[in-house]
């Protein structure tokens, strides 16, 4: 967790709650360090990949994309209903 909270760039990271580091798509590819160049991996290789752990997380709701212009219209973000990570919760 030391190094996902160094890859973000707040003016304290100490202040960051467990929740708050990887709030948002934005911040979780920060805090992982994936950058523009890994954009066209697939999620089945060896550098980025997809893990099912089996882990219960709740129930999954679906969406309009937030803080974009375009693609709003169709359901395609999706979170785990009253999850503290969720940047904002809209439906």
């Amino acid at each position: 967790m030391r190094a996902m909270k160094g890859r973000r760039r707040v003016p304290d990271v100490n202040a960051l709650t467990a929740h708050e580091i990887c709030r948002g798509p934005g911040n979780l590819t920060m805090a992982m360090g994936i950058t523009l160049a890994e954009n066209t991996l697939d999620l089945l290789g060896d550098r980025l990949y997809i893990e099912d752990r089996r882990i219960a997380i709740g129930e999954i709701v679906w969406g309009a994309r937030i803080g974009i212009s375009v693609g709003t219209e169709s359901p395609w973000r999706a979170w785990v209903k009253g999850h503290p990570a969720v940047s904002a919760q809209r439906v």
